[in-house]
């Protein structure tokens, strides 16, 4: 069930509170702070698309139907007329690591 704005917004605020009152006290164990480095997707270019889908080894229409986008976008990657956006790079990067296991996620969903 949804919680409605109100919910949340006490939540957020109880929150908040709760941290605050945390760094008053100096009462630090209920607080996690971490921080590491994000790297930025790798650039696909025409070439590292194409590279990505043959090592699946599947047509453009079956591995846009495999990372959900249309057949006509996979064919645009791969003559470069567009590029794809950096949520799609990610996913790239993941299937480009480990096509077999990538696969194995798609077929068990």
């Amino acid at each position: 069930m949804a919680k409605n704005k109100s919910t949340i917004a006490r939540e957020l605020i109880d929150g908040l509170t709760e941290i605050r009152d945390a760094l008053r006290n100096g009462n630090h164990s209920k607080l996690t702070v971490r921080t590491f480095d994000v790297p930025d997707p790798t650039q696909y270019t025409a070439k590292k698309v194409k590279a990505v889908r043959t090592k699946l080894d599947v047509s453009q229409g079956l591995f846009a139907k495999i990372i959900g986008v249309s057949r006509k976008l996979v064919e645009h990657w791969e003559s470069g007329v567009r590029v794809p956006s950096p949520m799609a790079c990610r996913l790239l990067d993941v299937i480009s690591r480990d096509p077999a296991r990538f696969l194995l996620t798609v077929k068990a969903a």
